[in-house]
């Protein structure tokens, strides 16, 4: 539960269920963080379990004992020693929402994928985050499709808003560019996300110079990228701003946001917030489930590098085309992803679940 767009996707929707009447608790499978802090600041029970690793039974116990005071227990996160556990058990229900996209695995993970579908046979409800990630979990764990019904995240966007002026902002990283121009990424900064093509797209833009390139987050591939901006001649364009708990602040600075993560990105909330706050936003054709944050007739992705440059340059170009773009696409998910239609997606989940 530290900062990334799960874990605020997950804060929200508990505190929804709160505001609806229910009565939530958060079981945290090792140890919390940032979100985990936010969730107990609402007055929800939260227990850290500790578990070492996935396949650490020692935490069955504790976690059999916490799981029967509920009527349901639903995994957002797949743990197959605790699923295990929570078969065994007479009461309560089962859920599980999966919320990954499509990844290649080794023996040892498709192995664990075999155990968790056997598993997942066993519960009465199950979803996706996206349809695309319901498809992509009833191909990994080889569950019927129709199984799994789809459970959209829900944003309060009001919560999203900027606690420092741009001005602030800009000083915090040594001052603002001389260039105009501002594109926006947030991701955890991992090979999938390809944070590599945007940075590949800036090296081709007509007058680069006039670009200035925000990438918010942190993670394992940032050393790589950082060196790719400099053998590619962009590093003054690309500032890496490292993680923020408050991306808004960032976005404030941006014309344009672009996450061109590949069919590994199931939901990608960094994009539908940098939609809703009116962020034109440009995602990669083989997107995974962020194709299902645009309205129909949009849904024109760019399918490489260079397509991807064209598209920056051809929205810095035409800024009432872009405006237009932003807005159609604001209204679509605005009215999408609400916290209502995400807390009665899941009371329908669990009155409709057993039907499928």
């Amino acid at each position: 539960m530290k900062i990334g767009g799960a874990e605020r996707a997950l804060y929200q929707l508990i505190r929804g269920q709160q505001q609806n009447s229910m009565q939530p608790a958060l079981l945290i499978l090792s140890q919390g963080g940032y979100y985990a802090e936010k969730t107990a600041a609402l007055g929800v029970e939260v227990v850290e379990l500790n578990q070492s690793g996935g396949f650490d039974a020692s935490v069955k116990g504790r976690f059999s004992e916490i799981a029967t005071d509920f009527d349901i227990v639903h995994f957002q996160t797949q743990s197959p020693v605790l699923m295990h556990s929570a078969v065994g058990l007479d009461h309560p229900e089962l859920a599980y929402t999966h919320r990954g996209g499509q990844h290649s695995h080794g023996w040892k993970r498709r192995a664990m994928f075999w155990w968790t579908g056997r598993l997942l046979r066993q519960f009465r409800y199950l979803s996706g985050n996206t349809w695309h990630a319901a498809q992509v979990a009833a191909k990994t764990f080889g569950i019927n499709e129709k199984r799994f019904g789809v459970t959209y995240n829900g944003l309060d966007f009001s919560l999203f808003a900027a606690e420092r002026s741009t001005s602030q902002v800009w000083q915090s990283i040594g001052g603002p560019p001389n260039n105009q121009y501002v594109i926006a990424t947030s991701a955890n900064l991992r090979d999938w996300k390809r944070i590599d093509w945007l940075i590949e797209a800036i090296a081709q833009l007509k007058d680069r110079e006039s670009v200035c390139c925000l990438v918010i987050g942190d993670g394992p591939a940032k050393q790589s990228l950082q060196a790719l901006a400099v053998r590619r001649g962009v590093e003054r364009q690309v500032r890496f701003v490292g993680q923020q708990k408050n991306v808004a602040d960032w976005l404030q600075l941006a014309d344009l946001f672009v996450l061109p993560s590949n069919a590994g990105e199931s939901f990608g909330n960094s994009a539908v917030e940098a939609i809703g706050v009116g962020l034109p936003t440009i995602v990669m054709d083989d997107c995974g489930g962020m194709r299902e944050h645009f309205p129909d007739g949009l849904r024109s992705f760019p399918q490489s590098i260079e397509q991807l440059a064209d598209r920056i340059d051809a929205l810095r170009a035409a800024p009432d085309e872009a405006t237009s773009f932003a807005r159609q696409c604001q209204q679509y998910v605005l009215d999408k992803y609400t916290i209502d239609n995400m807390v009665s997606g899941y009371q329908r989940l669990y009155e409709q679940g057993s039907d499928r």
